[in-house]
């Protein structure tokens, strides 16, 4: 026995309900993402990137983002099917990420996982590589610039 409510929204057993329908539906996920954006950059510096991913029931879509850095994006949407968006993100530390994104249809039917690994090395310039190589020489020039201009 189970019970229920009826259409006087009142309790009662099997043999009190109203006729059940039950519908199934017929429904796939999405397919995995696609991402594309650069595969590397500077830390501190945001970057964008795009997400697509087609319903095959042309149902609305969610994304589910993970930075890599423990940044997540978690079911930014709806957005129509077969759409790209755009996302941004700035990595704070060097290091080496692994950008992952899924997507779910209104239906919660979820499609697999797309990466990108995304380096972020650290930041250096021209002076910061060559003067620890060469600071005997730039102590050199100091000099005789400070001899020439006496």
């Amino acid at each position: 026995r189970i019970k229920g409510y009826n259409s006087e929204h009142e309790w009662g057993d099997f043999s009190t309900l109203e006729d059940i329908k039950v519908e199934e539906i017929m429904n796939d996920p999405p397919e995995t993402p696609t991402i594309d954006g650069p595969a590397s950059g500077k830390p501190g510096t945001a970057y964008s990137y795009t997400f697509k991913t087609t319903d095959p029931d042309n149902n609305q879509v969610y994304y589910y983002i993970e930075w890599g850095d423990g940044e997540i994006v978690d079911w930014d949407g709806p957005h129509d099917s077969n759409v790209e968006i755009t996302l941004s993100h700035t990595w704070s530390e060097k290091g080496t990420y692994i950008l992952k994104a899924k997507a779910k249809d209104v239906h919660d039917e979820e499609s697999g996982w797309e990466t990108l690994t995304v380096s972020i090395p650290r930041s250096k310039t021209v002076i910061d590589n060559l003067f620890p190589r060469f600071q005997h020489l730039f102590n050199i020039l100091q000099n005789f610039i400070k001899n020439i201009y006496r």
